[in-house]
């Protein structure tokens, strides 16, 4: 004669399981009796971040699942200080440019507009007061013959300005200027 199963030391069903933490369909005898699982099986599951969180599926997934990744997030990548799933930005780039003021000095035989910059400007504009002269430098559209001018805002004028009585680097620019006059000046990268 056959025998039958025997657990807890009787006859008994001693299991404490519950119908959701048992497959769907799948079922077993416990101390309750007969339970039908009610957990569903979602096998692999892959979740893509996005810009809000996402729930994780109630139910089983056989642990061949992915949370994707970038190669992009990286901190380049990200505004400084921003924390991206906790990559920190250190990005700082885009155009930098500065303005202000500042009073041409005599220099040799030159007035000169000299600022400290922490880049090196490709385009500078610069006029005072009276708006009739500006002073252009422009390194973007002429390459690096750093094409410097002056020109007069009211008769249209132009006429270009020794290279060699000023200069342009990675710590600003000193420029000849026609008069000796507080500037106005705008630098771009």
């Amino acid at each position: 004669m056959g025998q039958g199963l025997v657990m807890g030391g009787n006859n008994t069903p001693s299991g404490n399981a519950t119908a959701d933490e048992l497959l769907l369909n799948a079922t077993a005898t416990t101390s309750a009796g007969l339970i039908t699982g009610t957990m569903p099986n979602n096998g692999t599951v892959d979740i893509t971040p996005g810009t809000s969180n996402q729930t994780i599926p109630l139910g089983y997934h056989n642990g061949s699942g992915l949370v994707y990744g970038s190669s992009n997030l990286t901190s380049p990548n990200i505004a400084n200080g921003v924390n991206i799933f906790g990559v920190i930005g250190n990005f700082t780039g885009g155009q930098k440019f500065s303005y202000g003021t500042k009073a041409s000095v005599l220099s040799g035989s030159y007035q000169m507009l000299t600022v400290s910059l922490t880049f090196q400007p490709r385009l500078i504009l610069a006029y005072y007061v009276n708006m009739s002269d500006i002073i252009l430098y422009d390194s973007i559209n002429y390459g690096t013959t750093n094409y410097l001018s002056k020109g007069n805002a009211v008769s249209g004028s132009q006429t270009s300005v020794a290279t060699n009585s000023g200069f342009v680097s990675s710590s600003g620019f000193s420029l000849s200027v026609p008069t000796s006059a507080t500037y106005w000046w705008f630098a771009v990268s």
